[in-house]
């Protein structure tokens, strides 16, 4: 590839040549007619040669320094518009982080409300008859311990996974909002039997309910519930907070 700086350097090389040529001249005219390096000395040489050539060098020195010089700040300016395009970048990444965040907020919200008539309920001891259904014996069992339900109070029971041993799990999707808060207004009926009715909580706010009731068993909040799907947390100076993130029960916890 052809360079602009192709003429120059010729030049330079042609002058250090031509220093090379009368610094061997001088040499060998200051060792005399003993020295065994043959004599490379034209014919022509003029007293003001030598005045020339120190000129040139000095010329080429200040060619190169400025050559080198203008590289220089040539790459100074290069490495700033590559800093200034990765704080850009960088900016434009922490932007789309927060977006990403917001909505992934906003769609556990969403699957949140989608849940608000759903229940699960832990720690039945079922015993299926021929064609007895899961809502079936959920309203048997809750029957025993006083909670009254009617089969059309259910819209759809689920008998979740439980790995075939122990008390079964069972998720329950209530009619409306109003037959949800009635069946969990009758959960004191349920003391002492190991039978649990909870909001059935997306990952996101069953990961903040667990860490919340870890801080309240480590003394660091005095209380904490859920209530219609809300996290709430009661501060040691009394006060209800409703939590929506990891983040915010952690600076309330100090």
């Amino acid at each position: 590839m052809y360079s602009s700086t192709e003429p120059f350097r010729c030049s330079a090389f042609a002058a250090y040549r031509r220093t090379l040529k009368h610094s061997l001249i001088l040499t060998d005219k200051r060792s005399g007619p003993a020295s065994s390096t043959p004599s490379m000395a034209p014919k022509n040489l003029k007293p003001g040669d030598l005045d020339e050539i120190k000129s040139s060098i000095l010329k080429l020195e200040v060619s190169l320094t400025g050559l080198i010089q203008n590289q220089n700040q040539e790459i100074v300016r290069e490495l700033h518009l590559i800093r200034a395009e990765k704080e850009k970048l960088k900016q434009a990444v922490e932007e789309r982080d927060v977006r990403i965040k917001k909505l992934e907020i906003l769609a556990d919200d969403l699957d949140q409300c989608r849940r608000a008539n759903e229940l699960i309920i832990s720690g039945l001891q079922l015993t299926p008859g021929p064609g007895d259904t899961v809502a079936q014996l959920a309203i048997a069992k809750l029957k025993e311990f006083g909670i009254n339900m009617e089969p059309l109070d259910i819209r759809c029971c689920l008998l979740l996974p439980s790995g075939g041993r122990g008390p079964a799990t069972v998720l329950m999707k209530l009619a409306d909002h109003k037959t949800k808060t009635a069946l969990l207004n009758q959960h004191r009926h349920l003391k002492g039997s190991k039978i649990f009715l909870n909001d059935n909580l997306t990952r996101r706010n069953a990961e903040i309910a667990r860490k919340a009731r870890q801080l309240k068993k480590a003394g660091k909040i005095a209380n904490t519930c859920v209530s219609d799907c809300r996290i709430l947390v009661k501060t040691q100076d009394m006060k209800i907070k409703a939590i929506t993130s990891l983040d915010q029960l952690t600076t309330i916890a100090g």
